[in-house]
Formats: structure tokens, sequence, C-alpha cells
């Protein structure tokens, strides 16, 4: 019977160190692997403090310049509530002034296509300079109340420069303020289409407020 009994407690502290040990080795893997060298790709990547590249200036530049084409043509509460999404700063400021005017007789709407080069600005990523070559520009003129076209007219090629800023919470490029129009053949191309009328407006339409 004591024979039995010495035998059952050997098995037992066997079985006890057997289990001590496999603690042991998994409490050691558990402290290499915290003490392990952190990898580069362990690492969430941080959200960029710089703005998106030149792609994104042309998309929302465009974005901005055809939503200017049809402002004329929305509600003054629409015009005012959207305005922020695509105006920023100074050119906000002068789009608010403006619509504190009288409204106007006619409507002009500029069309053309658009080839766009974006130039940053040292030392400051969230502004950058737009240069837009515009071609075959045309200025289409409605009237205000009927939205009747009364004329086009053709204002051949122009460049023009614009400053875009970077609003952050709402992640786009905003137009920020007109900068200048660059002289007939700046940039050695000279204009193809000169100015001329294609289309004058109707007397019996304008009255004398041409």
């Amino acid at each position: 019977m004591l024979t039995q009994a010495t035998t059952y407690y050997d098995s037992m502290a066997v079985i006890l160190t057997l289990v001590s040990l496999f603690f042991l080795a998994l409490l050691l893997l558990v402290v290499l692997f915290a003490m392990r060298p952190i990898k580069t790709q362990d690492i969430a990547p941080l959200p960029s403090l710089h703005p998106p590249p030149h792609q994104t200036v042309q998309a929302d530049y465009l974005r901005a310049m055809a939503w200017l084409s049809k402002n004329h043509f929305l509600s003054q509460s629409t015009r005012l509530i959207e305005a922020p999404n695509y105006l920023y700063g100074v050119f906000l400021a002068d789009y608010y002034a403006s619509l504190k005017l009288p409204n106007p007789l006619f409507i002009g709407v500029l069309r053309c296509i658009h080839t766009l080069s974006i130039q940053p600005i040292e030392n400051d990523p969230l502004r950058c300079l737009v240069i837009d070559t515009q071609i075959t520009r045309r200025m289409v003129t409605y009237h205000a109340k009927t939205y009747r076209r009364v004329a086009t007219q053709d204002l051949g090629n122009r460049a023009v420069v614009y400053e875009m800023c970077y609003d952050t919470p709402s992640d786009r490029w905003k137009l920020n303020r007109f900068i200048q129009e660059l002289p007939n053949g700046w940039n050695g191309v000279q204009s193809a289409y000169p100015v001329a009328w294609s289309t004058q407006f109707p007397t019996h339409t304008v009255g004398h407020q041409t």
C-alpha cells in the first residue's frame, strides 16, 4: 500500500515538473517575441501631412471652373451653400461680395479647352499656382431672366494663372485668387484665333443695353 502511494506521488511530481517546464518555455517565447526588432511593415503608416499630388489639383481646379460656369443659373441660396466647396480665401470673399450687387442683365459663360500646368510654391505645400492655357475660348452670353443665348464671342487662345490652396478639413484644393492673364505668345506660341465677334447682339432682345 505504501509502495503504491509513493509511486502515485512520484508520478504527480513528474507531471507537475513537465507542466512547469511547458509554461516556462511559453513565457520565454512571449518575452522573446516582445523583444524582437520591430519591422517597418509592422507599423501602420501615419496619415500624410502633405496634400495630394498634382493630378488632384488639376481635377479640383476643373471642378471649380465647371461650377463657376454654371453658378449664375443656380438660386442665391444654392450659390451661398456650394461656393465654399470650390472657392477659398480671397476668391470666396470677392464672390460673396459680388452676390450683394444688383443682378446683371446678361450672364457671360466662358467655354474653352483647358491645358493645365501646376507650379508648386516653395516652402508652402498647401499652395500652388495653376497655369491654365485655354484654347478655342468662346464667351457665350445669356439673358439673365430668360437664359436665352444672345451672343457668342470668339476670344482666341489665352493663358491665365490662379492660386489654389489646399483645404485640409475638406481634403480639396480650392481657388484662392486670380493672379494674372499671361500675354499672348508668352510661351513662344502665338494665338491661332484672333479676337473677333462671331455673333452680334440682336437689337430686338437687348434694346439700348449694348
